[in-house]
């Protein structure tokens, strides 16, 4: 029987900013809210299968819907309990925040000072996502 393969093109229509930081994942989300205003809440964990083997992983999420922008603002981290969401920039960063467009934040770079200013984390900047990035189809969700 011949074999059919689904390939589709995703697109991550989402800006992205990793955090690099020593903090657990509810701290982190604690300073975000702190500094920026939000309210980020811990969410379902994000299940994935990973690798050839497919092992079975779970990584920390956390979310804050924007009601004004229709949209919502995620906190993942980067390290699950089998292995990276994001593994080309593993050694990087330790939690990705996702959003589309932010009411009363007009720029990524007005935002990215805000998280600079917890002066908690140890580096704050924008991932630039492209076709390059092997495990893009890891943050579409």
């Amino acid at each position: 029987m011949a074999r059919k393969v689904l390939q589709l093109e995703l697109e991550l229509e989402q800006s992205v900013i990793g955090i690099s930081s020593a903090l657990r994942p509810w701290q982190v989300a604690y300073h975000i809210n702190q500094h920026c205003g939000f309210d980020l809440r811990r969410d379902d964990d994000l299940e994935l299968l990973l690798g050839k083997q497919k092992t079975h992983s779970c990584f920390q999420k956390f979310s804050f819907v924007l009601l004004e922008a229709e949209s919502i603002l995620y906190l993942v981290a980067n390290a699950g309990s089998e292995g990276k969401l994001v593994p080309e920039l593993g050694n990087s960063f330790d939690y990705f925040l996702l959003f589309d467009e932010i009411p009363g934040i007009s720029t990524t770079q007005e935002l990215l000072r805000q998280l600079k200013s917890a002066q908690v984390f140890t580096l704050v900047m924008p991932v630039e996502v492209n076709e390059k990035l092997r495990s893009m189809q890891h943050l579409v969700f």
